[in-house]
């Protein structure tokens, strides 16, 4: 696997891995596909979680198996039990060394000789932490009402936020189950940690959209993609990808210009990132000040680029930053 490629396709996803965080990370997905171990990654939501699971699927001796995946916050207790096991539990395999039963038509069952996708493990309830931990000790099952003992030869990943530990401690996760599901652990970097793949994963994203919508492709001015490189991004990908739905609909031009994603971005708190108040002149002080503070950051203080970006003179550039005593900031 070439970790220091600027993309990544699998199962129809593309990651982009222009930035240090992401190249960082995918050499930690490489490490991983090669060893037989579970891995747990720890991101917040939108983060590529489910896409880098399949990466390491995708790369490892379980390549041949099936994915199978399932969201322990979506379902009931009751509905994770029967996704996963396929038996109540109450069949006989209480006792600490007995292997856990479970039915054919089990996830656990399904997913041998493959991988376990397990998001938001924390929300699994606790008889279920505890029915899982069993499986992983043995690494087999019981098939119920037939007593064949079946090797299951899989890998489990698990995703959730950065709380796994917290979640230990207060007792919402059993300590052996962290454990056993954390042989290798990968921190997956804010969309915000890695503004460098911002403009090229909304390129790629504007392309999907258009053809989904069957439009034609519309581009992105460089003030545009500067822009959307220095919006905080609470949501991640998936705010990214909900503004580009927006902007495709709504932008009436080829090209979504940098006043198109001003009109469209959410200033009520949520994805604001420059204070409210004062006024309208005051106001677009301080948004020419963050903005450009916020361009010249994205290139990493290389002002011919960030002059370029803007759409004026570097001579202009140098004039603004004095005027507005603008201070880069680096990017998150």
């Amino acid at each position: 696997m070439n970790t220091q490629a600027r993309t990544v396709d699998v199962a129809g996803e593309r990651l982009i891995t222009a930035s240090a965080a992401m190249r960082y990370v995918m050499q930690e997905i490489a490490r991983a596909a090669e060893r037989s171990v579970h891995v747990l990654l720890s991101g917040e939501r939108g983060t590529g979680r489910e896409t880098l699971a399949r990466v390491i699927h995708a790369r490892s001796r379980h390549s041949q198996g099936p994915f199978v995946a399932i969201d322990c916050a979506k379902f009931s207790a009751q509905a994770l039990e029967e996704h996963l096991f396929a038996t109540n539990g109450n069949n006989g395999s209480s006792e600490r060394r007995s292997a856990e039963r479970v039915r054919r038509t089990s996830q656990l069952f399904l997913s041998r000789g493959g991988t376990l996708y397990l998001q938001n493990i924390v929300d699994l309830p606790a008889r279920l932490q505890t029915r899982l931990v069993r499986v992983l000790r043995d690494g087999e099952v019981v098939i119920m009402d037939e007593g064949t003992r079946v090797v299951l030869d899989h890998r489990v990943i698990t995703a959730g936020d950065a709380t796994f530990d917290a979640a230990v401690e207060d007792g919402r996760m059993l300590p052996d189950l962290f454990k056993r599901l954390s042989g290798m652990r990968v921190d997956v970097p804010a969309l915000r940690q890695r503004r460098e793949d911002i403009p090229e994963l909304a390129v790629h994203l504007l392309n999907l959209l258009c053809a989904r919508e069957n439009l034609p492709v519309k581009q992105l001015s460089d003030a545009a993609k500067s822009m959307l490189a220095a919006l905080p991004w609470r949501g991640n990908g998936e705010e990214l990808r909900r503004l580009l739905e927006v902007l495709i609909m709504r932008a009436s031009a080829a090209t979504i210009s940098l006043d198109d994603v001003l009109a469209n971005v959410r200033l009520d708190g949520q994805a604001t990132w420059f204070a409210v108040g004062g006024s309208l002149r005051e106001a677009r002080a301080r948004f020419e000040t963050e903005y450009i503070a916020a361009v010249v950051a994205h290139h990493h203080g290389r002002i011919p680029d960030a002059a370029k970006s803007l759409g004026i003179q570097r001579s202009n550039l140098y004039r603004k930053m004095r005027r507005l005593n603008v201070r880069p900031k680096a990017p998150q």
